[in-house]
């Protein structure tokens, strides 16, 4: 067999292995520190919350589908989750995925209401990791002085990720150059990594079973 023709069989595999529209993803739990007591923390959160305000092993308001949509009156903030800038000035959430995805972009929803001290934090730093302990470089989104005063009370929602990532984990880190932060959703887009199907690997194995058998005719 020529190696045009095996070169083929294995690109007509990785193309069909691969062959995913982009979409919503739905991650299946993510961890941080919760919001301080008192309505500001993560109320629907489905994992454990140790003693020191730690969350883990489940999921709530920040994954639920429903963005908040301003901070006039307490009713409105609802669902979201607020942390206060002082003394710690940075925010840090890691998402599990439940599989490898290739990542195109990574949705925040925030609350912003100058007049209690709640911005829109000044940067993200994004990192993906296949096993959520090797991470890779740290990719930093930093928002304009615009997007950190959007004209007005309201919701304000950003593309957080500056390029492709790729992982199962993904590691958020927020980092406030004012007061208080409040996040209401994060919604990831891309395509999971190709997985070929049965049909693929059929023709796959037929290809090499060719090639071994061409070897075997010229020796």
């Amino acid at each position: 067999m020529k190696p045009t023709l095996l070169s083929l069989i294995f690109a007509a595999g990785l193309v069909a292995g691969s062959a995913q529209a982009a979409g919503l993803i739905d991650p299946q739990t993510y961890s941080m520190y919760d919001g301080p007591d008192g309505g500001y923390a993560d109320q629907s959160y489905t994992g454990s919350r140790d003693r020191f305000g730690w969350l883990s092993g489940g999921e709530g308001e920040l994954t639920d589908g429903i963005k908040g949509m301003h901070v006039d009156s307490p009713d409105d903030w609802i669902p979201y989750v607020l942390w206060d800038g002082y003394p710690e000035s940075r925010q840090v959430i890691t998402f599990d995925l439940g599989a490898n995805y290739t990542v195109n972009e990574i949705q925040a929803s925030f609350l912003y209401y100058p007049g209690p001290a709640v911005y829109i934090p000044a940067s993200a730093n994004i990192r993906f990791s296949a096993d959520g302990v090797n991470y890779g470089s740290s990719m930093l989104r930093t928002l304009s002085a615009a997007e950190q005063n959007p004209v007005g009370a309201g919701p304000a929602s950003y593309n957080l990720l500056p390029s492709v990532g790729s992982g199962r984990y993904v590691e958020v880190t927020l980092t406030r150059a004012n007061r208080w932060i409040a996040l209401s959703e994060v919604e990831f887009y891309g395509t999971a990594a190709p997985v070929p199907e049965p049909e693929t690997w059929a023709l796959m194995l037929a290809g090499l079973g060719l090639v071994g058998f061409a070897t075997r005719r010229r020796a």
